[in-house]
Formats: C-alpha cells, structure tokens, sequence
C-alpha cells in the first residue's frame, strides 16, 4: 500500500510539472502569467506540441533568479516526455490551434 501511495506521489509530482500537462489544464493567462514571471523571451506559445515549446521557452529565458544546472536538466527531460504526450494530444491541440491561434505572452502596447 505504502508504494502505491509513493508512486502515486511521484506520479502527480512529475506531472504537475510536464509541460503538456501544464499547457493544456491552465488558462491562457495562467500560462502568459507563469511564463513572464520567468522571464522567459518568448513571445507566443503556439498550442501544437506545446508542452515541449513551454519547456524550451523556460529554458530560452533570460531571468538570473538562481535556476540551477540540475532543474534545467529536469526540464530538458521533461522535454522528451512532453514530445511523446504532444503527438497523443495532437488531433486536439490542432483544432485548438486552428480555432484560437497561439497563446500570447506579451501584451504589445
């Protein structure tokens, strides 16, 4: 029972920071949100295999709040499992992309 308990942590540990899982269950704001708070340089996120394109705006951002070397890591294999997860979905983020376009993360004035 105890390993079923840690493994279902584990579980919902790693997928509450899969960049499928976020880009899918969170709103566009959230998204936009959470994205400049780490200063990321992206611009946009397009909907289509976007948690593999959250994970590289994460990694393309230009904040120095003290990411280390091994959550980088994290998010480069987050990466990998985020292109496997981003094919399933693909049928649903495209009709996604088609109908609202990519979500945007800057406000232009």
């Amino acid at each position: 029972m105890k390993v079923k308990v840690a493994m279902l942590l584990t579980m919902t540990l790693l997928l509450s920071g899969c960049g499928t899982f976020t880009a899918l269950s969170s709103s566009d704001r959230e998204i936009a949100s959470d994205l400049n708070s780490k200063r990321t340089l992206c611009n946009s996120l397009p909907r289509m295999y976007g948690g593999v394109s959250y994970n590289f705006c994460i990694l393309h951002s230009s904040g120095s709040d003290g990411y280390i070397d091994f959550v980088m890591n994290l998010y480069l294999l987050d990466t990998f499992a985020s292109a496997a997860l981003d094919t399933v979905v693909l049928p649903y983020t495209a009709v996604q992309q088609i109908n609202r376009g990519n979500v945007p993360l800057r406000r232009l004035p």
